[in-house]
């Protein structure tokens, strides 16, 4: 009766040093499971950044060549314009004074 009640206080022991080790080897893989968690946070919020930033530097880079094209079409209207009236501007002149004079 004694070596059951040995062997049982045996089996008893090594359950609970596995127990306890299954418990720290718990807390092992929680604390990696963590650091591996904010790891992965601080990179895809880096990546994140990244491909913000190159979507503005795009927008901008956009932004800036339409700004660019609207200058030079607004210049190349304004010399059109100068150009016409510096060519005709006695016959607008005279057409001014005409719609003037007849009313």
């Amino acid at each position: 009766m004694d070596s059951i009640i040995n062997k049982l206080s045996e089996i008893e022991t090594a359950a609970g040093a596995v127990i306890e080790h299954t418990e720290n080897q718990k807390n092992v893989l929680e604390q990696k499971m963590q650091q591996m968690k904010a790891q992965f946070d601080h990179d895809l919020e880096q990546s994140t950044n990244k491909a913000i930033e190159k979507i503005q530097e795009d927008l901008k880079a956009e932004l800036n060549k339409i700004v660019e094209e609207q200058k030079e079409h607004g210049t190349s209207a304004v010399d059109t314009l100068n150009k016409d009236y510096e060519k005709n501007h006695a016959t607008y002149a005279d057409s001014i004074l005409q719609r003037i004079i007849e009313e």
